[in-house]
């Protein structure tokens, strides 16, 4: 995705120094929780989690990250964070459509997201990317604020034998 600030890819977060620039993003976007890259790498090492990491320009300099968690059932957006210099880009829209969308290696029919009742963009990213309200969670964070819960539903994959491609 080409932004003014030049070219941004979503990938796998790989390595110390994309756990450090992840790490330094979410404790721009969230003050209140200290991340550091040792807590970014146990969150991505964690069964079933994932950090995908916003590059920009040549060397894909992290300056965003969507974190994430895959169950059984659904997926679960656990942080989406981004550079304050490239908000109103569309950079976290891009990051959350790369995850949920249909080249997607994460693979499943429903997504999930909380979000903070008082993160009115964060409210506005999961409308922008289809997300619908799914609820609320009471006095779901630290300070007894709520979670409003959001769901997207997609069609489950299909999933064809290799054999069958063949034509």
């Amino acid at each position: 995705m080409l932004t003014p600030h030049g070219w941004l890819e979503v990938r796998e977060a790989d390595g110390e120094r994309d756990c450090r620039l992840v790490a330094a993003v979410l404790r721009q976007c969230y003050p209140q929780e200290a991340w550091t890259a040792l807590d970014v790498q146990r969150f991505a090492a964690a069964p079933g989690n994932g950090v995908k990491a916003l590059g920009l320009g040549d060397d894909g300099y992290a300056v965003g990250a969507v974190l994430y968690r895959v169950t059984d059932t659904a997926a679960q957006i656990a942080r989406v964070a981004v550079n304050p210099r490239l908000r109103r880009c569309r950079a976290a829209a891009y990051a959350v459509r790369t995850l949920t969308g249909p080249a997607s290696p994460v693979r499943r029919s429903v997504y999930e997201a909380r979000v903070h009742e008082m993160n009115t963009a964060g409210i506005a990213l999961a409308l922008r990317c289809g997300f619908t309200p799914a609820g609320v969670a009471r006095e779901h964070y630290r300070d007894g604020r709520d979670a409003y819960l959001f769901r997207l539903v997609r069609e489950a994959p299909v999933h064809r034998p290799a054999h069958a491609l063949v034509a």
